[in-house]
């Protein structure tokens, strides 16, 4: 993430409190027709709903208040569960895909101003919603994303809608096919709800986008929610959908799940097909999904993965069973901290939160350590060069032909893409080789399991309970954003597959 980055944070809005996560007794409570404890709700919610609020209970966010719109127990609790209890209620014939899809739409409606979507579309969710129930009903069960709400990032094409990468040069782009990983959704039996907002061509970590508008944080809309994959982030972290999927190059996944409070998953490059899908940097692209559990990330990733005959980087292999071992725990792990580079300037609460999180593994049964990590120092520059030369390769004729209708944080970046010399770019590629080949020699040598990092002091300060999530390890569950270790569905914030 780069401390120079140039972009205003976004200003206004009022704090909202981290969003509380719902056991399934209380889910199943509601959906007997109990009304969940008003403490029960994000605050956001409460300040929406005319029932008894006072200005006690909202401080300084009362005059926000929206009469119109009121709370329901149902919709929440419905899209804010982890996928794979939806799913379950689903089979059990608990829910339908038509309430989820509805729920997930209201909360989009009720949420829009943290601007999580640049395009929507209700009426063919709603659509799709109904075919799943039919599916299901007829005994056609298509897998783990039957019936589930997806959003999907603003740079894969889905057929018929417009694929934007949040530029303005692309603002009436109408795709004519779908990208692989969304052949992949509609055959799993997903449903779309819609394309979520970017940094411009996925070119930037903050999702502040001068076209689309910002994407605002979740949990205190006057903070960035991360990017590039920042709608996506939110729309999981808010429950507009239950599964999202989102691209990363150099942390457009990790970083939004960070700083929301999600698990994302940067998946091995060649895993998920790129195809039909608008690039940033070709060598160092990776799709995966966001979601509100690891459980739901291996799920599905088993639905997105897969080998692609007309993606030249598809990787030919069988695509693994991402559940397996899921519930054995971190016992015998191993999880290095870097002494070096990533600890050098972050901030102090997130640094900490970090070495806690290391800690609760470490009382669950894994072994951390410290080490130097080989060539960290190169990291940055040697990313830099690779991204900026290869996204200004792809984007050499709009930059000569419409450089005014870049954001001036991403035409400045391609500029310097374009400037890179052949010379530092073989030096750059080179650099990475060796990189990659100390890693794959040392790494699985020395039985290394995890990498634990923080964020540098370019994110923003976030509350106390959110730190650990900002540092890129977390340990939080359900149970209202506590910390449990003992449970194996645990909300993680980020990670990567090998």
């Amino acid at each position: 993430m780069d401390r120079d980055d140039a972009e205003e944070r976004p200003h206004g809005g009022e704090r909202v409190q981290e969003l509380e996560y719902l056991e399934t007794d209380d889910v199943r409570t509601a959906l007997r027709g109990r009304e969940e404890d008003d403490d029960r709700r994000p605050r956001g919610e409460r300040e929406k709903d005319p029932r008894g609020a006072t200005e006690a209970d909202e401080g300084t966010v009362a005059d926000a208040r929206d009469d119109s719109a009121s709370y329901h127990p149902r919709i929440d609790d419905l899209t804010l569960l982890p996928m794979h209890e939806a799913a379950a209620l689903l089979r059990a014939r608990r829910v339908s895909s038509l309430e989820l899809a509805r729920a997930c739409l209201a909360r989009a409606d009720a949420l829009a101003d943290l601007g999580a979507f640049i395009t929507r579309t209700p009426e063919e969710a709603l659509a799709q919603a109904a075919r799943a129930d039919d599916a299901l009903a007829r005994g056609d069960d298509r897998g783990p994303l039957h019936g589930i709400p997806v959003a999907v990032k603003d740079l894969f094409d889905v057929a018929a809608v417009r694929t934007t990468a949040g530029s303005k040069i692309l603002d009436q782009h109408i795709a004519p096919s779908d990208s692989a990983v969304v052949e992949r959704l509609r055959a799993g039996g997903a449903v779309l709800v819609g394309k979520t907002n970017l940094h411009e061509w996925a070119f930037g970590v903050t999702n502040q986008n001068p076209h689309f508008g910002p994407a605002k944080n979740p949990y205190d809309p006057s903070r960035v929610p991360g990017g590039s994959s920042g709608g996506s982030a939110i729309a999981v972290a808010t429950g507009m959908a239950q599964v999202a999927l989102g691209s990363d190059t150099g942390g457009s996944i990790r970083i939004p799940a960070a700083l929301c409070g999600v698990v994302g998953l940067k998946p091995t490059y060649g895993r998920v097909s790129l195809r039909g899908a608008i690039p940033l940097a070709w060598t160092l692209d990776h799709g995966g999904p966001l979601t509100r559990a690891v459980r739901d990330a291996a799920l599905s990733l088993a639905v997105l993965a897969g080998y692609d005959e007309h993606d030249p980087a598809s990787a030919e292999r069988d695509v693994d069973d991402y559940l397996a071992g899921i519930d054995d725990g971190v016992t015998g792990l191993r999880v290095l901290i870097p002494t070096t580079h990533f600890f050098a300037d972050v901030d102090a609460e997130v640094g900490g939160a970090v070495r806690e999180a290391a800690r609760v593994l470490e009382s669950l049964g894994a072994r951390c350590e410290e080490a130097e990590l080989p060539h960290s120092d190169l990291l940055r520059e040697t990313q830099r060069r690779i991204i900026g030369v290869e996204a200004a390769a792809y984007h050499r004729e709009r930059i000569a032909a419409r450089a005014d209708d870049f954001g001036a944080d991403v035409l400045e970046r391609l500029r310097a893409g374009a400037a890179v010399s052949g010379i530092d770019h073989a030096e750059a590629r080179r650099r990475r080789e060796v990189i990659d080949a100390l890693r794959r020699g040392t790494v699985p040598a020395n039985g290394l399991d995890l990498l634990a990092v923080g964020l540098d002091r370019f994110v923003p300060a976030m509350d106390a309970d959110l730190a650990t999530a900002a540092g890129g390890l977390c340990t939080r569950t359900p149970r209202r954003g506590r910390c449990r270790p003992a449970s194996t569905d645990r909300y993680s914030c980020s990670g990567s597959s090998t």
